[in-house]
Order: structure tokens, then sequence, then C-alpha cells
């Protein structure tokens, strides 16, 4: 199944028409898709009826999917967020926000992601793209824990496949020392 949501998943790039409703209906339908196939009507209905093992199932095939095609769907979110952006950018412009803190990490996972602490309370910024002050931390190679900055960002909202929905999140623009 993981293997049909990602092929489907490079259908819909291909296509051009990506956005957030197409993107959530894909995967439901697919599975639908792939369950009745695989399943048979019956036994459908019967997972269907008991929604905490549908939810679960879900879950294991979506977690799949991610490890079956992460070059897919970091291209999916991509272009989702430019799509939505472009949306949302043409409705108004997101206002830009100021964070001052202490450098302590950059976190790795499926997005990067600049940590700052600040009386002991850690704060994660989104680093998605090259914004200005970015080059400091590029040649380094590693983040100064413990240095001053200040943060600049905006409030975009990303996708994540892995509970298929968006969230939202603080996408750095700009730091300064």
């Amino acid at each position: 199944m993981s293997k049909k949501i990602c092929e489907n998943y490079e259908k819909l790039l291909k296509s051009g028409t990506l956005n957030k409703d197409n993107v959530e209906s894909l995967v439901g339908e697919t599975m639908l898709e792939v369950w009745m196939d695989e399943l048979g009507k019956n036994s459908l209905e019967k997972i269907m009826k008991n929604q905490n093992k549908a939810n679960q199932m879900s879950m294991s095939i979506i977690a799949k999917t991610n490890e079956y095609c992460p070059q897919t769907l970091v291209k999916l979110n991509n272009v989702a967020l430019d799509n939505d952006f472009a949306n949302e950018s043409s409705k108004k412009n997101p206002e830009e926000k100021v964070f001052s803190g202490y450098l302590e990490r950059i976190e790795k996972n499926n997005y990067n992601f600049i940590v700052l602490n600040t009386n002991g309370k850690t704060f994660k910024f989104l680093w998605l793209k090259p914004f200005e002050g970015d080059q400091e931390i590029i040649d380094a190679d590693y983040i100064v824990k413990g240095k001053f900055a200040k943060i600049h960002y905006v409030d975009v909202d990303i996708f994540y496949p892995d509970i298929n929905d968006y969230v939202t999140r603080k996408e750095v623009i700009k730091i300064t020392y």
C-alpha cells in the first residue's frame, strides 16, 4: 500500500495541481482503494466500524510510506508549502516577528530547526530555505552553543504526512548575532 501511495504522490506532483485538500484526500482514497482490493468489501466494513483499528492501520501505513519514499515526501511538502504559501501570500503578507535567545543546537528530523534557549526553555525555528545570516552557521558546520541571536521569522503551515495535517511552524527569514 505504501508503494501505491508513493506512486500516487508522484502522479500528483507531476500534475501540478497539488494543494492541501487533494493531498489529504489522496491518502484516504488510496488506502480505501487498496484495502478494497486486498480485503474485500466485508472485511473493509468490519475495519471501518472499529474506528480505533482503522486509525491504527492508517498511522502504520503512513509511517511505512514515510520510510518507503522519503524524497518524494520532501518534494511533496515543498511543493505543497510553495503552493499554499503563494496562495496565502496573495491574500496577505505574513507578519515578521523577532525572538531572542541563546543558540542551543540544530535539530535535524524531517525538517531542520534552529533551537534557541531562553530562560531554560527551548524554542524551535524552522530552517526551510536560505535566509539572511545563515552563511555563518553553514561555514562553521555547527552551531555555537550559547551564542546570543535574534531570529526573525514568519508563521507558515507545513504539511506533515505522518499526521496527515498541517502544523504551523516559525520559519526563519533572518538571523543576527
